[in-house]
């Protein structure tokens, strides 16, 4: 229930995916135990194993989407338009059918 510009908004998620965060041991296991499905690019090695814990998990493609979101005016990049940026920069499959994700 309050509002901040994109640059605040978005600052924090881009530094984020930029850094990334250490996979910790509970992590590994899961990945370990249950797969990846879903997962890899984040959380595998380029090879498609999962990353093991100690490892770091970052998107520098996602990093580098949310700094142009965050660059742009508000109406620019609302629904469509970042989803397109997302499917083209992070090389995913845009959504075939209803309902598509909204950002609000």
């Amino acid at each position: 229930f309050g509002r901040l510009p994109w640059s605040q908004l978005l600052g924090g998620p881009a530094s984020l995916a930029q850094d990334g965060f250490l996979v910790d041991t509970a992590l590994a296991t899961a990945l370990a135990a249950r797969g990846t499905k879903g997962l890899c690019p984040l959380l595998c090695h380029a090879d498609g194993t999962p990353l093991g814990a100690g490892a770091r998990a970052t998107n520098p493609k996602l990093a580098a989407v949310l700094r142009l979101a965050a660059q742009a005016p508000a109406p620019d990049l609302a629904g469509d338009d970042l989803l397109s940026l997302l499917v083209r920069d992070l090389g995913l499959r845009r959504p075939q059918s209803r309902p598509t994700p909204a950002l609000e």
